[in-house]
């Protein structure tokens, strides 16, 4: 996904280099930090205006750098790929619990580099999508809620004045019961 921003963080400069190199070739816009407190730092400057996915290369204090990620309100959704030379079993497991999405062993295959970033990127434009959709449904819940808390209250009716009881299907046609009336008005035509 081009123009997306990739934080690219190892303690290697060839690493890095490499990586940029390789991402920058496809349209990402590539960032480098040596360390985490670097990263950090770069989380914290670039914040995006809108969430964009980033690499991490898994260093000394990767974990650390994730949990902090994910700890983040603003930074939580950003996906995280970790890269370690021949990673065990729980160093896998342990970067998936800090909440990284993918894992890849050192030295990488490029293409398939290039596919799990283009991956995660896909998959965060689509949650993004989901929670941009879910932010407008909660506000119109709201509203529904509260337009049913106002048409539900009670009202005050004077003696012989007309209200409406009920409504009740009869002929394929709504029809309203009136109060104080002894008679059916039809209102509107069902599905209307």
């Amino acid at each position: 996904m081009p123009n997306e921003i990739v934080l690219v963080v190892d303690d290697d400069p060839e690493v890095l280099h490499n990586t940029k190199e390789c991402l920058s070739k496809v349209g990402y816009r590539l960032l480098t930090a040596v360390d985490g407190s670097a990263a950090r730092q770069i989380s914290r400057d670039e914040r995006p205006r809108r969430d964009n996915p980033r690499c991490r290369h898994a260093v000394t204090s990767g974990l650390d750098i994730c949990k902090t990620l994910k700890g983040d309100a603003s930074l939580k959704h950003i996906p995280v790929i970790f890269f370690h030379e021949k990673p065990t079993t729980d160093d896998q497991v342990a970067g998936f619990e800090a909440g990284a999405q993918d894992y890849l062993a050192k030295p990488y295959d490029r293409e398939e580099l290039v596919a799990r970033v283009g991956a995660a990127a896909r998959q965060k434009v689509a949650i993004d999508r989901l929670r941009h959709k879910n932010a407008k449904l909660e506000a119109l819940a709201k509203h529904v809620r509260a337009a049913v808390q106002h048409y539900e209250q009670p009202r005050q009716v004077a003696p012989g004045a007309v209200d409406y009881e009920g409504v009740e299907q009869e002929g394929g046609k709504a029809m309203v019961r009136l109060t104080g009336v002894n008679w059916k008005f039809c209102s509107c035509w069902q599905g209307a």
